[in-house]
Parts: C-alpha cells; sequence; structure tokens
C-alpha cells in the first residue's frame, strides 16, 4: 500500500467493499434479507 492511509486492515472484506458472501444454503435460507441489506451486493459460493 503506497502512501495509503490506511494503518488497521478490517478483519473481514465486507467493510470494504460492502459485499455479503454466504453459502448456497444460507442464501437459501436467508436470501431476501441478505439482498435487502447489501442492496443486492451478494456472492453465493458453494
Amino acid at each position: 500500500m503506497f502512501d495509503s492511509l490506511i494503518t488497521k486492515i478490517p478483519e473481514n472484506l465486507q467493510k470494504v467493499t460492502g459485499r455479503v458472501e454466504c453459502s448456497k444454503a444460507q442464501y437459501e435460507k436467508f436470501g431476501a434479507d441478505l439482498e435487502r441489506i447489501s442492496g443486492g451486493k451478494v456472492f453465493v459460493h458453494n
């Protein structure tokens, strides 16, 4: 990081990207809520 003002790396990238990552099972159970709170920025992985 050149000339960066970041002094501490966040513990998870959701704070940086605003994206939520979840498993397929989690998405099937909570998909509607995840889409609503993240503005559609949901990445589903196996």
